[in-house]
């Protein structure tokens, strides 16, 4: 079972120098172990190893534990970089379709939890 999700992959401020994002190019996703700053983090990288950003990390949680769970997750460029609105610090993006790829339990479980935690950032901004 498949499931997209509309999302961004962060950092292009720190990777833009050695990558140059594609419209349409697919980049895998996987745990990215010892990351210090968030132990959840998600690389986005190309076929080549390479890092070229993260999923961001209000999401890094869910995807890593789906991750873990034999859940493949691709991310597909959709657009152009652009400068990241939601981060106090900033930095650029780059818009992409998160595509979590498994076992439909899991793809399930996954849909319920991403609404879930929109409805809590929905009522927590209230």
């Amino acid at each position: 079972m498949e499931f997209m999700l509309r999302s961004c992959i962060r950092g292009y401020h720190v990777y833009g120098e050695e990558w140059t994002a594609v419209l349409g190019e697919q980049l895998t996703c996987e745990h990215e172990i010892g990351n210090v700053v968030d132990r959840y983090a998600v690389a986005v990288k190309k076929d080549s190893g390479e890092t070229v950003g993260h999923v961001p990390k209000k999401i890094s949680r869910i995807c890593r534990t789906f991750l873990q769970q034999g859940v493949a997750i691709t991310a597909t460029v959709t657009g152009r970089h652009r400068y990241s609105s939601d981060l106090v610090q900033g930095g650029l993006e780059i818009p992409c379709n998160l595509r979590f790829f498994g076992d439909e339990k899991f793809i399930i479980k996954l849909k319920k939890l991403l609404k879930l935690k929109e409805r809590l950032r929905h009522l927590m901004s209230q």
